[in-house]
């Protein structure tokens, strides 16, 4: 495969590697508040965007993790 075809292939893995990132640090703090994913209640998800608004992180991030941590429970809703 050619070098050029093969930097086509680099935004994707970026992208996933990107969303990944955003979801793994919603399930470590899950993790470090002894929750399960199986219990997730709302309020749960609400205290994960309150503790990144504590933070200090803008609207649009929190966005962005809203929309990853969205995809992520809806694809493993599906799943079960």
């Amino acid at each position: 495969m050619n070098s050029t075809r093969m930097q086509g292939f680099k935004p994707a893995r970026n992208t996933v590697r990107n969303r990944r990132w955003h979801v793994e640090r919603f399930l470590v703090w899950l993790n470090e508040g002894n929750r399960a994913l199986r219990d997730l209640q709302l309020r749960d998800i609400d205290a994960f965007f309150n503790a990144l608004h504590a933070k200090g992180l803008s609207r649009v991030t929190i966005r962005i993790y809203a929309n990853r941590v969205r995809a992520f429970l809806h694809h493993a809703e599906r799943r079960t």
